[in-house]
Formats: structure tokens, sequence, C-alpha cells
């Protein structure tokens, strides 16, 4: 939950609904790439999450499933 939160709180600095803070002197490229980065991470480990809780429910599942 709280990786989801980051990826959201992110997402919002990053498009400008949220303030940046002190920006004097940093390129616009500095933003992409350190929020971008963040922003990509949090959705990989959201994703990663959900395969790993997916790979579980299904390893208990008492029954076989043949795809």
């Amino acid at each position: 939950m709280l990786t989801v939160l980051v990826s959201f709180l992110t997402a919002l600095q990053f498009l400008g609904a949220l303030p940046k803070g002190y920006a004097e002197g940093l390129a616009i490229w500095v933003y992409v790439v350190t929020y971008g980065g963040l922003f990509l991470w949090g959705v990989t480990a959201f994703i990663a999450t959900l395969s790993f809780q997916h790979r579980i429910k299904n390893k208990q599942s008492p029954e076989k499933r043949v795809f």
C-alpha cells in the first residue's frame, strides 16, 4: 500500500499538482529522471507484488488447472 501511495504522490508531483520543493538551479530533466524513475519503480514493485500474490494463491488451490 505504501508503494502505491508513493507512486501516486510521485505522479502528482511530476504533473505539477503537488509542489516539488526548492527547485532553484535544477533543470527539468532532473525531475523527469528522478520522479519518472521513482514512479516506474513503484509501478514495478506493485506489479511484482500482485504477481507474487497470484502465484501463491494458485499454489494453495486444491484443484489443479490444466491450460
